[in-house]
């Protein structure tokens, strides 16, 4: 079969071909020039970076007749050999189906002889974290101390794997995933060479379908060429790869920011019935939601994002539909949904729900105007947000009288001024609250309160659990020095238990004014903010 797929046909045969890994090839080309070689490299990265293409350009560099050189020449026996891979003194080892220790012996035995043909022995392991333990430690004492003339290239995409003794006698390159950009110009060129028509959208489609991978790119570049001919269509690569047209992303933005559900459960609907694979849309999905979120942050997104103006130009006008809070919410909401379809047997029905649930996001206010209008309407409530205070005179009892005794209730009017003579009622429990907010909060599960004479009565139910812990000292003391700030005078400060039948001469009036008052600001404050009541604690 004469045919070479693009994977094999188009294989850098130079350094100064090999797109993404300048790093690498500009170390290997200097230590070739100033004939500072290593005995030993190791090479690591994803699949179809430029692993075993760099090592087979290094073999062709130390035994080119003119070399050691950094520029092969391509046309010598030795350049051809190790080019189709059968140079004698070029072995290249598959270290997933020669993993052994009896493998690695064999090739330790045959390292000692010199070279039959070229200058140096090079010896490409791929996959070599696929050996075993006992094939590391056999390899050990030949990667310290080959024989002259001889040069280990090993190769791995899973570098975690590789024992600290190997790696520690060899020198590391990390081969980096290929940018989109990178590929696509890389994939423009081989069409105008080979004759095919191809948009750079169709381009970017593969590039994002092969995540960084040249080789996976060439691959699918073939596939569709076999599909489309020498005219490819941006449909043709869609359709065949089985991938997510960015238009049916935007159009799903579009709808979300104008809150329309009908329409993106139709958009949505219309991509499952077209054969989409929901957890792989998932994830092409969030990773959009991604780019909208860089757009509003990076200052140059372009750069960042790796693709091309047209496409950036279009990620700007959707991103302009939404604020930066709203992708993060998006974001959250979609990633867990991405969660969830792993593990659920009803995928589709998790995936409506939750463009259902992020198609109703509204602004958030910025916190600082809420505080300010939550402060201007303290302002204008402030009266009606204020207790108001009963000054019933309850005739002091004993601190420890039974609750049996009598307590006579006296009405009188209730006061819409301070409520204490003297003593402004939410200061004086706020200056409390500084002090302990605990005994704050006790004093608001009172049921009145007075102030004359520079005297202050609190009655609390006589079974109430609060009463006791009001009644010892350490807490009239402290409310006592605080009163004594605002009388500039010693104050008494005395607490009432009153049986139910007591109760129940205390002025309704006073306690239904609080309530009533306290309800309505929370009503209006909930009108001006147009929030609602999700739960009510006493």
């Amino acid at each position: 079969m004469s045919y070479q797929v693009f994977a094999r046909k188009w294989r850098p045969q130079k350094f100064e071909e090999i797109i993404g890994q300048a790093h690498v090839a500009r170390t290997l080309m200097n230590a070739i020039q100033s004939n500072r070689l290593a005995h030993a490299y190791l090479f690591s990265g994803a699949r179809g970076v430029g692993k075993t293409t760099m090592a087979r350009l290094l073999a062709k560099a130390v035994n080119c007749e003119k070399g050691p050189t950094i520029h092969p020449c391509g046309v010598c026996s030795l350049c051809v050999e190790v080019s189709a891979g059968t140079a004698a003194d070029v072995l290249e080892i598959d270290g997933a189906s020669n993993r052994g220790i009896d493998n690695i012996r064999e090739l330790r035995d045959q390292v000692k002889y010199a070279p039959l043909k070229g200058k140096n022995k090079v010896y490409i392991i791929d996959e070599v974290h696929m050996l075993t333990t006992e094939a590391f430690n056999a390899l050990l004492k030949t990667l310290e101390e080959p024989p002259p003339h001889t040069i280990f290239i090993m190769a791995t995409t899973e570098l975690h794997k590789i024992p600290a003794t190997i790696l520690s006698r060899c020198q590391q390159f990390h081969f980096k995933k290929i940018s989109r950009l990178e590929m696509i110009s890389r994939l423009r060129l081989i069409g105008t060479e080979e004759k095919i028509t191809v948009s750079d959208k169709a381009l970017l489609l593969i590039a994002k379908a092969a995540n960084g991978s040249l080789r996976d790119a060439l691959s699918l570049f073939d596939q569709v060429v076999s599909y489309g001919g020498e005219n490819i269509s941006d449909e043709d690569v869609i359709s065949l790869l089985g991938l997510v047209d960015s238009r049916a992303f935007q159009g799903l933005a579009e709808g979300l920011s104008r809150q329309d559900i009908p329409s993106v459960l139709r958009q949505l609907r219309g991509l499952m019935e077209s054969g989409h694979d929901i957890k792989y849309f998932g994830q092409e999905w969030v990773g959009h939601l991604r780019n909208l979120i860089m757009m509003k942050i990076m200052d140059n997104p372009g750069d960042f994002l790796d693709l091309p103006e047209d496409e950036v130009d279009d990620l700007a006008r959707q991103a302009a539909l939404f604020t930066l809070d709203q992708l993060q919410r998006l974001f959250r909401i979609f990633t867990q949904m991405e969660e969830d379809i792993r593990f659920s047997s009803l995928p589709l029905m998790i995936l409506e729900v939750a463009f259902v649930q992020a198609s109703d996001q509204r602004p958030l206010e910025p916190l600082p105007d809420l505080v300010e209008r939550l402060d201007r309407l303290a302002e204008k409530f402030s009266d009606e947000s204020r207790p108001i205070k009963s000054s019933s005179l309850v005739p002091p009892p004993a601190m420890h009288a039974p609750a049996s005794d009598p307590v006579p209730v006296k009405e009188l009017p209730v006061e819409n001024g301070t409520g204490m003579d003297g003593i402004p009622w939410d200061k004086w429990t706020a200056r409390i609250r500084e002090k302990k907010p605990s005994l704050e909060s006790y004093l608001k599960q009172s049921l009145w309160y007075s102030c004359e004479g520079g005297e202050i009565k609190i009655g609390y139910p006589a079974e109430s659990p609060f009463l006791a812990f009001m009644q010892k000292e350490e807490s009239l003391k402290l409310m006592r020095d605080i009163s004594m700030d605002f009388l500039r005078r010693e104050a008494r400060v005395t607490v009432v238990p009153l049986s139910a039948s007591e109760r129940s001469n205390v002025p309704d009036r006073a306690i239904a004014a609080k309530k009533h008052g306290g309800e309505a600001m929370v009503h209006k404050i909930q009108e001006a903010l147009d929030g609602k009541i999700i739960e009510v604690k006493e």
